[in-house]
């Protein structure tokens, strides 16, 4: 006698916890824009707003386009539509970007600003050298010149780290609160050109727009902002 055979079919979701992070890849074309206006506006200075270890480092807020700035917003808005968190409200920070030589380096830290805990960073690449040079250990895995996000967690099922040689183009969007760092690189004269944004949340209904002098007192004292 012939066994019967019944097919089972078992439905599979998957749930993710934790930290969400967004990567976008922009044209060229925004990259080559953004460039020209970091080659053209370094009359502003955000070392001491800043954790980096590196020597130029400057705001664009003033100088970038209000056009640019919308594009970046709905990069921004994107995020909360991909988490499902409708009632958080994006207004955007300070944007600055990052002319980083052999040598130096961003430690871990995270990111804050004078009106809100709670909030959005990111970076994007505009410039990276043809070699970040030698690498002394493991040189199968490079790690030179590499951003790192951290989670923290202890899990061993889930990823703790996400390590990535970002190209041009490459954009990531993550919470204030999510750790991370670049590495130093050596070998190169080249420089590593990134752009960062903050992006304060706030519930919908409760932030007075009219209030961005206060962010610009704030740094007026010398407040750390990440």
């Amino acid at each position: 006698m012939a066994e019967e055979t019944t097919d089972i079919q078992i439905k599979v979701e998957q749930i993710t916890l934790g930290t969400m992070v967004l990567k976008f890849s922009l044209p060229m074309m925004m990259v080559d824009q953004i460039n020209e206006i970091c080659d053209n506006k370094r009359d502003r200075p955000f070392n001491s707003q800043l954790a980096g270890k590196i020597e130029e480092e400057f705001d664009i807020t003033q100088a970038l386009p209000d056009d640019t700035k919308k594009i970046f917003l709905t990069f921004f808005e994107q995020y909360l539509k991909q988490c499902n968190k409708p009632f958080w409200k994006c207004y955007l920070d300070n944007v600055w970007f990052n002319d980083m030589k052999a040598g130096e380096y961003n430690p871990i830290h995270f990111h804050r600003t004078h009106t809100s805990d709670v909030g959005l960073s990111s970076v994007l690449m505009l410039k990276r050298p043809k070699t970040y040079g030698k690498e002394y250990s493991v040189k199968q895995e490079p790690r030179n010149g590499y951003l790192n996000l951290i989670s923290g967690t202890q899990d061993p099922l889930a990823a703790s780290m996400y390590q990535v040689d970002m190209e041009p183009g490459d954009f990531f969007i993550f919470p204030f609160t999510l750790l991370h760092s670049v590495n130093p690189f050596n070998g190169t004269d080249e420089i590593r050109r990134t752009l960062s944004y903050n992006c304060n949340l706030y519930r919908d209904g409760i932030w007075d727009l009219g209030k961005e002098s206060q962010t610009k007192n704030s740094l007026e004292k010398g407040d750390i902002l990440c």
